[in-house]
């Protein structure tokens, strides 16, 4: 189980990732993922969040900072190499662990959750996650393009338009 040490969690989260490690085995598990918008820009992600959801849920991205729980088998040695990799990607864990799992074909869900997880109030303002060369955007999209042969579980359509982010003749609106 990989949680941020900055977070507080549901004090049943434990118990609820080996509920759902019975019921997927071979997946990759977290209480906060997103669908990979079909044109990959990363800003048009659609998050899930496990206290919104009843049933797991297939997504595309796993998120550190919601937790995740991963099988070590699940990876090979290609995870530390990123000798052909857009010089961002290492800042990108969650884009690039998720790419990773896609390429090994192991699923991701999110799973339903009692709560979610909760900054810890003194750790406010100190979180530098953003500060990496070339902004998180820009990184982001890097690592997602990276992977853009792997990725299996995509945003529909309608939830780009419902979000107002269709593309227009003339640029977005």
């Amino acid at each position: 189980m990989m949680v941020d040490d900055d977070r507080i969690y549901p004090r049943d989260a434990l118990e609820t990732y080996l509920h759902y490690h019975r019921r997927f085995p071979d997946a990759a598990l977290c209480f906060r993922g997103a669908l990979m918008p079909s044109d990959l820009i990363w800003l048009r992600a659609k998050t899930i969040r496990a206290d919104r959801i009843r049933e797991p849920k297939k997504v595309a991205v796993i998120t550190g900072c919601g937790s995740y729980f991963i099988q070590p088998r699940f990876f090979d040695a290609q995870l530390w190499d990123y000798s052909a990799a857009p010089a961002g990607a290492f800042y990108m864990d969650d884009i690039w662990i998720s790419g990773w799992l896609d390429r090994r074909k192991i699923d991701k869900y999110v799973v339903p959750a009692s709560g979610m997880m909760r900054t810890v109030r003194r750790q406010v303002g100190t979180m530098t996650l953003h500060d990496v060369p070339s902004g998180r955007r820009h990184n982001n999209n890097e690592t997602i393009a990276y992977f853009r042969d792997t990725w299996k579980v995509f945003s529909p359509r309608w939830s780009i338009r419902k979000l107002g982010l269709a593309r227009r003749a003339d640029g977005w609106r």
